[in-house]
């Protein structure tokens, strides 16, 4: 029943937006004079007094400050295709240009203008800026825009010129033509980015084409629902960790070009889950691991130096590696909820400390210090909950012992389907961590253009489509079941079901038998973290009229050893995992290589698979229980005791 009222809100909530929202904008109305985007004209005073008076956002100023010194004497890029694709040089152009944007409007020093000028001027120079992948284009007019605008005035009458020439034909003009825009029809991250983009050119151009640019913003304002749509279930993003900050920070951006110019949203943030989203994005960054004893004396607490580079649970086509994450900033200035960023300010410290040159990476760090110019840094309270749930294509849960002790134990755990905008055969998968080290770990994607480059129609999301012979894409790499030696079916879903938080116990079970149904009649996983002590992974086979054999598998990347038929043990700097089988059947250890056969794969070279392989005779039904423990603790329950489905 839930599934079905959740289908109808879902089918619904295009029309309840668009009855929530307000006219559009209009081409009649008078906006604010440049810059308009994002920082308005004067707020430079604001921002300053609020790194004043906050040392961590002092920090990083001066951090973006030297690392425009940095570019001070750098080449103008260059368009570089690479494959299908100059999203790097886009990607690399926002950055250049609105770090010395944004150091020019603190500190008024000419030398960062004129390298700004000089990108700017290169970048409107170029052929195109890449149609065929408007990934490209998106970006690029949001790097020349952004510059255009918050150097409008000191800009010669050519550069403007010259600059918003090139926003309009090659960003502008291309976002009309039907062989280019079909994002505007899609619900996932190509939309909302793509939205973002062309909203920053038409709002930059603003007086200059009124009639035009007011078309874009309402294009735009009818088209970014549909991606905020799937925020619905808890604010879960099916894409994932990596695509979850790109395409919603895009989202935000949009939000917060509309809300600076017109002081109002439109409805936006009133689609259901979107303001939730942030939390779903905190419960994605695993366990947190200490570097050393340093304190770091900020926001009126001391707080132990901890690793920035955290573990997510990088399902999908993500990478494990967290990062500074600016858009959280806005969702806590937002929500009023400051727990948000409670991790984020951490890892701001960690890098600050340790002068990590990948602080100054991200492209859009100057949006973290104008995010908070309005918030509040004191009184950061460490996150309540402990468990999180979100259904959709990527139905998943998250649960933790703790959030700020070492020995915290978490796990991720992944439902679904493989049917979705960068899915991968990873339905009952999960991700285990403890003590500070990733014991049960996932890939992550394979670099797109290695493959595509080797003809791979890795795009193709159809069952027998060779995305899914790529080595990491299909269950056998994942910390799931194979039956058979056959891929899950890829039109498959497998809701989270059972959800359980009481003393002693976080729990989610997951009806797989979708995925499998053509091995087995009935396949059910469970999991979860028992006591704050192990985690359990059970799982119930039925077979039909014929037998299954099963594998259950473990990446690592943990040295391993088989201790016995039902044992093994991961060791990694003097801490251990156990894991143990037990089950109504006769079960085998055992260790997989973790390389392929297949010269388009990438080494996974330091990795390895452990597991079980048992076999299920014909219409039986067999279950097993794999207790992950940490350390030398000893179960306290039996696992008999405890019920998951």
């Amino acid at each position: 029943m839930k599934q079905y009222i959740q289908l109808i809100m879902l089918l619904l909530l295009p029309v309840v937006l668009h009855a929530q929202s307000l006219s559009g904008v209009s081409s009649n109305e008078v906006i604010p004079d440049h810059p308009r985007l994002l920082l308005l004209k004067g707020e430079e005073k604001i921002l300053k007094d609020k790194i004043a008076t906050e040392p961590l956002l002092k920090n990083l100023h001066e951090e973006i400050i030297q690392e425009c010194n940095r570019m001070l004497p750098l080449s103008a890029l260059t368009r570089n295709q690479q494959g299908r694709r100059i999203l790097h040089t886009s990607r690399e152009a926002i950055r250049r240009i609105f770090y010395l944007s944004y150091a020019f409007r603190l500190t008024g020093d000419g030398k960062y203008f004129k390298r700004a000028e000089k990108e700017l001027l290169a970048m409107a120079a170029l052929s195109d800026w890449n149609p065929s992948h408007f990934l490209d284009v998106a970006e690029m007019t949001a790097a020349v825009s952004v510059g255009y605008d918050w150097l409008y005035h000191e800009l010669s009458e050519n550069s403007r010129k010259e600059i918003a020439s090139a926003i309009r034909s090659k960003g502008l003009q291309p976002s009309l033509e039907k062989q280019y825009n079909g994002w505007l029809a899609g619900n996932n991250n190509w939309n909302q980015v793509c939205n973002g983009g062309i909203t920053f050119g038409a709002l930059a151009l603003y007086e200059l084409q009124p009639e035009e640019s007011a078309a874009l913003v309402n294009r735009a304002l009818e088209s970014i629902r549909r991606p905020m749509t799937v925020y619905v279930n808890n604010g879960a993003y099916p894409e994932g960790y990596g695509y979850w900050i790109y395409g919603t920070t895009y989202n935000v951006l949009f939000i917060n070009m509309l809300e600076t110019i017109w002081k109002k949203d439109f409805g936006l943030c009133e689609a259901p889950g979107f303001l939730n989203t942030a939390t779903f994005m905190q419960h994605m960054e695993g366990t947190a691991k200490v570097v050393n004893k340093l304190a770091v004396k900020s926001l009126e607490r001391v707080t132990e130096s901890k690793q920035a580079n955290l573990q997510c649970f990088n399902f999908a086509d993500n990478g494990s590696s967290t990062v500074i994450n600016p858009v959280m900033y806005w969702f806590a200035g937002k929500t009023k909820n400051l727990s948000l960023i409670w991790r984020e300010l951490d890892k701001l410290a960690t890098l600050e400390v340790k002068k990590d040159p990948s602080l100054t990476k991200d492209r859009y760090l100057p949006m973290l210090l104008v995010w908070s110019k309005d918030v509040s840094f004191r009184n950061v309270k460490t996150p309540a909950e402990r468990m999180y749930t979100g259904q959709g294509k990527s139905a998943l849960a998250i649960m933790r012992t703790s959030w700020d002790s070492d020995h915290s134990i978490y796990l991720g755990v992944k439902g679904g389907t493989p049917n979705e905008s960068h899915g991968h055969m990873d339905i009952g998968s999960f991700v285990m961590e403890a003590d500070g080290i990733r014991w049960a770990m996932d890939f992550g994607a394979q670099d797109y253009h290695s493959l595509e480059s080797k003809g791979i129609d890795l795009w193709n999301m159809k069952q027998e489509s060779p995305r899914w012979d790529v080595f990491r894409y299909n269950n056998m790499a994942h910390n799931t079941l194979t039956i058979n030696g056959k891929k899950q079916i890829i039109v498959g879903h497998a809701p989270i079901e059972n959800s359980t938080e009481k003393r002693g116990q976080m729990s989610v079970s997951m009806d797989l038998t979708p995925l499998y149904q053509t091995e087995v009649s009935s396949l059910k996983r469970g999991a979860g973290i028992i006591n704050d002590e192990y985690v359990l992974i059970r799982d119930e086979v039925r077979t039909g009229n014929k037998e299954a054999s099963v594998r259950w598998n473990l990446l690592t990347a943990v040295t391993p050893e088989l201790i016995d038929d039902h044992t093994i043990q991961l060791s990694m700097d003097n801490r251990k995992l156990t894991i143990k089988a037990n089950g109504t059947v006769s079960l085998k250890s055992k260790i997989w290589s973790t390389e392929s056969p297949y010269d388009y794969d990438t080494s996974n070279a330091g990795t390895t698979f452990v597991g079980f392989e048992f076999d299920v005779p014909a219409n039986t039904r067999q279950s097993i229980d794999v207790i992950l423990i940490p350390g030398d603790k000893q179960p306290v329950m039996k696992c008999s005791e405890i019920q998951l489905f």
